[in-house]
């Protein structure tokens, strides 16, 4: 990192600073801010593993079936017992 890069990172901490310590002070903040990319993975594994869906119907059934998990373990309810 040069000393640039360093003086950027600083100033923009310095702006949010606030931001930046809310996880220090707040332990129910979550660490990163990605978790609609966290869900949006299995899909992507998915493709990767057993190739692209087939048709549309298949993938909207699949991301259906995800979101309707994701929610219910979010709500930390039992995802096997609906």
């Amino acid at each position: 990192m040069t000393n640039h890069d360093a003086e950027k990172l600083l100033n923009r901490i310095s702006k949010r600073q606030d931001s930046v310590l809310l996880l220090a002070v707040n332990p129910n903040v979550p660490f990163d801010n990605s978790l609609a990319e966290r869900d949006l993975r299995m899909e992507k594994v998915k493709q990767k593993v057993s190739g692209p869906f087939r048709s549309e119907a298949c993938a909207q059934n699949f991301a259906l079936a995800r979101s309707i998990l994701v929610t219910l373990k979010k709500q930390k309810r039992d995802c096997l017992n609906l």
